[in-house]
């Protein structure tokens, strides 16, 4: 009888501990956060690279800046696969907002990979963040060796890294920075060149994503639909024959009109075609010279074709009421 009770004590005594060291590796990362701690090296490419919104900027600019000490990073409750890395050079932010954020872009992510078919492999996101526009743009020159700094945010396919500020503790600012240049991170793990159109439309609309109830959803972008809807009044919008052949030297002259009509396009599809935007999305993973042009994909998938699409999107500007969309 003894012998068993004893037993007993030790059985029960192994389930506590058992029970503790499993909560202290969920609250590793943050009390208030359950998360797995995971040091994981960076990987680094040399390709493009992008600015405060994402437009191309010139290849291969940038030097490697080296290793730097390994950070703890933490895995966002909900994505197996989103790892963020901060380097902070100034003052922090708060666990609740980068907590918020982190898991906005672990959403995004997950709607890629769960409508739009990305491989859903382990994705490390490095986020190296200032707030002090001076050192921010010191970094660039003399650490990036950039001639023409940002003074919002970048990402660079070269680094594989996010580069942003959060001048003035403006976190709606910043968060749209963040939201922005961490889809052209998700973005380009599998598409790369030639989509401007996508890419940059992509960016807007999702920057726009917040949380309602338990739901993340896209909105409007206030900014571009303010300005889409002024190039329409004005009859300045491109005529989408004209608009699906400029060349990106030629999309960024003129960068205000075409990131609104980017993102107009962007939003007119995932709202009202989805499936279409879905096969623009995988005809777009293949390489440049394997892949249907934009004229030639919407004449083969939308019904009437290019002149169709744009008839069907111009009205769909006027119309002033564009709901959510539910990711």
């Amino acid at each position: 009888m003894k012998k068993r009770f004893k037993t007993m004590r030790k059985n029960t005594l192994l389930i506590v501990i058992t029970a503790v060291l499993l909560h202290v590796i969920l609250v590793s990362c943050d009390k208030n956060d359950d998360t797995i701690i995971s040091n994981t090296p960076v990987l680094s490419t040399d390709k493009e690279n992008y600015d405060s919104e994402g437009t191309l900027l010139e290849q291969g600019t940038e030097t490697n800046i080296g290793d730097p000490d390994l950070k703890t990073t933490c895995i966002v409750p909900g994505s197996n696969s989103l790892l963020f890395n901060w380097e902070i050079q100034q003052e922090d932010i708060s666990h609740k907002t980068k907590t918020t954020w982190e898991n906005e872009l672990s959403a995004i992510h997950n709607y890629f990979v769960s409508f739009f078919d990305y491989e859903d492999t382990q994705l490390i996101v490095d986020v190296v963040y200032f707030t002090d526009m001076y050192s921010f743009e010191e970094y660039q020159t003399t650490v990036l060796n950039r001639t023409s700094p940002s003074n919002t945010g970048f990402y660079s396919l070269s680094t594989g890294k996010m580069y942003m500020i959060n001048e003035n503790n403006s976190s709606s600012i910043a968060k749209n920075i963040f939201l922005h240049e961490g889809t052209h991170k998700i973005f380009n793990t599998e598409i790369i060149g030639g989509a401007i159109i996508l890419n940059e439309g992509l960016a807007t609309v999702f920057q726009t994503i917040h949380k309602k109830g338990g739901d993340y959803l896209v909105s409007v972008n206030d900014k571009y639909e303010t300005i889409i809807n002024q190039m329409l009044n004005s009859n300045t919008i491109y005529d989408l024959n004209t608009f699906f052949n400029l060349t990106n030297q030629e999309w960024q002259l003129n960068a205000s009109k075409t990131y609104a009509q980017s993102n107009s396009l962007m939003y007119y599809l995932l709202s009202m075609y989805p499936q279409q935007l879905q096969l623009l999305i995988n005809e777009y993973k293949n390489p440049v010279n394997q892949r249907q042009n934009y004229i030639d994909f919407f004449n083969a998938n939308y019904t009437g074709g290019v002149t169709q699409l744009e008839t069907d999107w111009r009205n769909w500007i006027s119309n002033s009421h564009k709901p959510e969309v539910k990711l």
